[in-house]
């Protein structure tokens, strides 16, 4: 038994390794497409096929699913993600420990008072269950919420079990990232302008990275080298959000600098 388990590990290994190796090698062999800094991407890194002259082919499906996204939406992804890390270089916007602590702070209070909210709804739904006039339904839907809210009881007396206290390099890793990323969606926006989209997340400057876009690829940073895929790269960049905030709406102080009445549900 323990000898067939360590040739079926061994086995696992083995094929893990070439299977790195065989997309490793495919991603070398791919032509490069674009260059952005100094990062070359290549057409197998964002899923597009090329042709027989490794001209790259532009699909023909426009629409990315949370299962499969386009290769020019991937490619656009590459692109920004590595303009946004140099962007925030140049321009001193890494996130500071005392942003990281003032964030932490936020989430330690949003924490403290969802564990009340959701001590009130346990309490709630015990008493909502010992009503005998309680439908079938009814009676089945708080159950189940009950189950969830007490898993949810046990993780915070879990957590306050262990007491653990990260550094603030291991909440930099966590709250480093989001910061910046507001720090320089606020900036792009104040230098640039522009539509700006409305997500979950917060505000999309969507115009204003268009244009910081266009800037690096006249300073040739950014370097698109099919004529059709530049073409499809930035009609696709071009495109209005799916919810366009009004000037007014624009707003982009983080939500954990806000007041409390600002934040409340």
């Amino acid at each position: 038994m323990k000898s067939t388990l360590i040739k079926t590990v061994l086995v696992t290994a083995c094929l893990a390794v070439l299977t790195c190796s065989a997309t490793e090698s495919s991603s070398n062999n791919s032509p490069v497409i674009v260059t952005v800094i100094e990062k070359r991407i290549t057409a197998a890194e964002v899923g597009l096929q090329c042709d027989a002259n490794d001209r790259p082919i532009i699909p023909t499906n426009t629409a990315s699913t949370c299962l499969l996204r386009n290769p020019l939406d991937e490619l656009r992804v590459k692109i920004e993600r590595e303009i946004t890390c140099d962007y925030i270089g140049q321009n001193n916007l890494k996130a500071t420990d005392e942003e990281i602590r003032e964030f932490k702070a936020f989430q330690d209070r949003f924490m403290a008072k969802n564990r009340i909210e959701r001590q009130g709804q346990l309490a709630a739904l015990d008493k909502q269950l010992q009503d005998p006039k309680l439908g079938t339904k009814e009676k089945e839907q708080a159950e189940k919420s009950r189950v969830i809210l007490l898993k949810l009881a046990v993780h915070d007396k879990q957590r306050d079990e262990i007491n653990y206290k990260p550094t603030i390099e291991e909440l930099r890793e966590i709250a480093g990232p989001w910061i910046e990323g507001w720090k320089f969606n606020k900036s792009i926006y104040d230098t640039y302008g522009g539509t700006v989209g409305i997500t979950k997340f917060g505000p999309d400057p969507v115009g204003a990275i268009k244009c910081l876009l266009e800037n690096y690829e006249k300073q040739g940073k950014l370097v698109i080298y099919d004529d059709d895929l530049r073409h499809e790269f930035w009609k696709r960049l071009s495109l209005p959000p799916k919810l366009t905030a009004k000037p007014e709406e624009v707003d982009f102080i983080p939500y954990w600098k806000k007041p409390p009445s600002q934040n409340a549900k």
